[in-house]
């Protein structure tokens, strides 16, 4: 009788558990089957429950225990059965999921369902050639970075040049050493680091910080910096250069040696300089061009990898003669004038008032000469000419010898050009496209001098100069004591980024052939503190910035990262629009949990703004500063912490949608919003969430249903330009939508990305292809003209272009890819967006031969050469084409194979 009580109350528990199951309450479900369990043990079935839980949950181990359990406890006559099947088929999913392919194939001879043992095997056996065909993932890394970009493309392949940076310098505010009992390597990454602002600051704090101490709180220091642009690094390297000359010329007793620092502080600031700053500049210049073509060390406390060594030359020699679009000092001082007045009138349409820099005197002589005057007792030494022309100026405001003389005398500053950029802006009508439009004074003043100068008698030009001795001093003193490394990289954020995580820089694997110089082999694989500037801005927000930069902090002692926004401050109310454009997530606790990130507090308010925007300025967040990540312990969310399982597919689905139909905006804009994101985004996102403990069947299902075509989803592609909070928390009903224009794409991405997925896929058959199917395909298109191609905005379109020329508008395209099968049963649109259209949104594009390259499954593309569909190259802002249309036909150039 007791035991008929306990089986009737195991019953009742496991029928609770299965209503709290099916109600997508898995911790209540799972309770009520441990109940059941307990009051019937010899019984499988609550144990098989147990053990569905676990593996919703994601538990797959936990899983396993539970099915083992479960499959001990069936009678021997039960084994062939159905329900014996379903736990044969989730156990082999479960080592699936977890890599183990020998476990997995083992149960599969259990399993007495033919075709689901056929499909678990075929899963189980094609991910097992794959990883025998590539034991070492290292390879297939470097080919998908080398070949697969992480951005739609630019059509103009030479990136712009920032010689001046626009960020406010900051005193280093973290305790970095201050904790450690025992001195220890600390090491920074700066990316995008421009002028080197941030370097060099970075360099003196840490050492003033020790001598405020008198103790030494740090072993060895190291900064890796990393910048797109040769010309950036190349300035860097001329400063540095100047210091380690000014030490050794401060040893051998010259009288002149701190003469460097005056012609530091003009090359970092002003667009034409002094004859005596050029001398030195040219000198510098031809010495380190000597030093990289040659095998040494560039300095010994500087290393430039072999292959960035030409590129860094070859901006050196350009800089060695002016270049040939402004080569006059008069010309550069008509657009700078024109520049600041124009930038002048903006600021003050958005703010009501034009800020004034520097001193009056300093203005007035800048208003008149578009130069900074050098010290009269140092130009009587350096440039005696100009010092009776300067104090006839200063004492009869008469202008007309003063600025002959400097037309004549003084130079351009080559190194704020990057000749390449300038020639082909040139080649394709835009003229001023070189950054000369920046103040001096403004420049000096975000160096942290304002305070100081305008309580003073020095000029502006002496502050920085006295600040660039402060910098050459700490900067010498750590390279005196053995105690400085700078690594110099030219390359794009992210990828370096993923190469430094995964140990893919080649030159860090060998140490020094001759034994001389710094052991690449001993630099950090993890950091500090990462500055990325504004980069951000620029290539997806905070998505890239985590996803790339939060792997390289060190996870043993406090670490962040850091970055600002300067492209577009007043499209944001506040962080909470900041972070949902980018991230589609804005609550900071979902932000910690997922990106294991968190945001340190200090946000500026209306209290914090100026006196002199009071009443003009509602925004704040126009006044916002570096945002500083610090970082969280990497740790696994619980079930309860996860989104839930449809929270998730619609965050997810949002994010594929903003990539694929980002919503229209302008294409030239003073404060543009980029969308730059392409669908290798999605892979990345779906394996940084699958780190922090969301479920891998999930992730599997949601690129099942991406592979089909079809997705039913309550998310919705980006009704406006930025996203704000109340679109993220947006409620909509399920909706299916059609993504087959990206299926081909997104497939092959897939097909490459699976060796490196940390997770076995099972259920997408025969949607994956072999990399061995994969080819390189290459379009050269039309002449077409250059019109705002400087924005990552641009997919190819592959159509059949007989079926797509009855709709050619230009928001036809964008209007006929959104459209889900409810609202649009028209067959022809129906059936164009299924089987006419191919989108492609990650390619390479090369400027000067028009050509596209792009990876992608042999079958769909050969299907669309001999069909003859059209190729071109659309806008996904405007949403239009901007090339004539290329037949794929005769135009497609077939390459190697992925694997060859």
């Amino acid at each position: 009788m007791s035991d008929q009580v306990g089986t009737d109350s195991a019953a009742e528990a496991r029928a609770l558990g299965n209503n709290f199951y099916r109600a997508g309450k898995l911790p209540e479900a799972e309770k009520a089957y441990k109940t059941a369990a307990s009051l019937a043990p010899h019984d499988p079935a609550p144990i098989s429950n147990l053990s569905a839980v676990r593996y919703e949950m994601g538990d797959y181990k936990g899983a396993i225990a539970h099915i083992r359990e479960a499959i001990s406890l069936t009678a021997p006559e039960d084994k062939e059965s159905t329900k014996a099947d379903k736990l044969y088929g989730r156990l082999a999913k479960c080592f699936l999921y977890l890599l183990d392919f020998a476990s997995a194939e083992e149960v599969i001879s259990s399993i007495g369902d033919s075709p689901l043992r056929a499909e678990l095997d075929e899963s189980i056996q094609s991910t097992k050639a794959l990883w025998s065909e590539i034991p070492d993932e290292s390879g297939l890394r470097n080919q998908v970075l080398d070949r697969i970009p992480r951005y739609k493309s630019w059509l103009q392949d030479i990136p712009e040049y920032y010689c001046v940076g626009h960020d406010a310098i900051e005193d280093l505010g973290e305790p970095l050493g201050l904790q450690d009992t025992v001195p220890s390597e600390i090491s920074f990454l700066f990316a995008g680091s421009g002028d080197g602002r941030n370097l060099f600051s970075t360099i003196t704090c840490m050492l003033v910080r020790e001598v405020d101490r008198d103790v030494r709180t740090f072993s060895k220091m190291h900064a890796t910096i990393l910048d797109l642009k040769p010309a950036a690094l190349a300035r860097v390297l001329i400063i540095f250069n100047m210091m380690a000359q000014f030490d050794v010329e401060l040893r051998e007793g010259s009288p002149t040696a701190t003469d460097c620092f005056l012609d530091m502080a003009y090359l970092f600031s002003c667009q034409i300089i002094p004859p005596f700053v050029e001398a030195r500049l040219q000198s510098n210049i031809k010495e380190l061009i000597t030093k990289l073509e040659g095998d040494g060390p560039v300095l010994p406390f500087v290393y430039v990898r072999k292959q960035d060594r030409s590129a860094l030359t070859r901006v050196l020699r350009q800089w060695q003669q002016p270049w040939d679009g402004i080569s006059k000092g008069a010309d550069v001082r008509e657009l700078v004038k024109g520049k600041i007045m124009e930038n002048g009138f903006r600021t003050a349409m958005n703010f009501g008032q034009i800020p004034a820099h520097g001193s009056q005197s300093e203005n007035e002589e800048f208003d008149k000469f578009t130069v900074l005057f050098p010290p009269v007792r140092t130009a009587r030494r350096r440039e005696p000419s100009i010092v009776e022309l300067l104090t006839k100026y200063r004492s009869s405001k008469k202008v007309k010898k003063l600025l002959q003389y400097i037309d004549e005398n003084w130079k351009v500053n080559n190194t704020l050009i990057d000749y390449d950029f300038a020639n082909r802006s040139r080649e394709q009508g835009h003229k001023d496209s070189h950054p000369l439009e920046f103040h001096p004074l403004e420049v000096v003043e975000s160096m942290g001098l304002v305070e100081r100068r305008r309580g003073g008698r020095t000029t502006s030009i002496e502050e920085l100069a006295n600040l660039f001795r402060t910098f050459a001093a700490s900067t010498m003193t750590l390279v005196d004591q053995s105690r400085l490394t700078v690594e110099a990289i030219v390359g794009e954020m992210a990828d370096t980024m993923d190469r430094i995580r995964y140990n893919l820089l080649d030159y860090r694997l060998s140490p020094p052939s001759n034994g001389q110089g710094l052991d690449p082999t001993t630099f950090p694989q993890t950091y500090d503190y990462i500055h990325m500037s504004n980069i951000p801005d620029y290539i997806g927000g905070h998505l890239t910035a985590f996803f790339a930069g939060r792997p390289l902090l060190k996870e043993d002692r406090p670490s962040s990262l850091r970055f600002n926004n300067l492209l577009n401050p007043p499209e944001f109310e506040g962080h909470k629009a900041f972070q949902s454009e980018y991230l589609l997530m804005y609550d900071m606790q979902r932000i910690r949990q997922h990106f294991l990130l968190t945001r340190r507090p200090g946000e500026v308010t209306k209290d914090d703004l100026p006196a002199m925007y009071a009443g003009t300025l509602t925004n704040p967040f126009v006044f916002e500063g570096y945002m500083i990540w610090d970082r969280e312990p990497r740790s696994i969310m619980s079930f309860q912490q996860l989104l839930s399982k449809s929270d998730f597919e619609k965050w997810i689905y949002s994010h594929l949608l903003k990539i694929c139909l980002p919503y229209p905006r302008p294409i030239f804009s003073g404060q543009p919003v980029y969308a730059p994101l392409n669908l290798t985004a999605l892979i990345y996102l779906a394996i940084g969430m699958f780190d922090v403990g969301y479920p891998a069947h999930w992730l599997i299902r949601i690129f099942s249903c991406i592979c089909t075509g079809v997705i039913v989803t309550n998310a919705r592609p980006p009704t406006k330009r930025v996203s704000s909070p109340a679109d993220v928390d947006a409620k909509h009903p399920a909706k299916e939508f059609n993504v087959q224009p990206w299926v081909a794409e997104f497939t092959t991405l897939l097909s490459i990305w699976r060796r490196l997925l940390p997770f076995g896929l099972d259920s997408l058959g025969d949607a994956l292809v072999p990399l061995e199917t994969i080819k390189e395909y290459s379009i050269t298109f039309p002449p077409f003209p250059a019109e705002h191609e400087r924005l990552p905005h641009f997919m190819l379109l592959f159509c059949n272009y007989e079926a797509l020329h009855p709709i050619q508008t230009s928001d036809s395209i964008r209007s006929l890819l959104l459209e889900g099968r409810r609202r649009d049963n028209r067959a022809s649109a129906r059936d164009i967006r299924e089987k006419e259209i191919v989108c492609v949104t990650a390619f390479t594009y090369t400027t000067a031969s028009r050509k596209a390259v792009l990876w992608m499954r042999a079958d769909a593309m050969e299907k669309m050469i001999a069909e003859k569909w059209k190729a071109f190259i659309w806008r996904t802002d405007a949403w239009t084409p901007i090339t004539k249309s290329v037949d794929m036909g005769s135009g497609v150039l077939t390459g190697p194979q992925w694997t060859a």
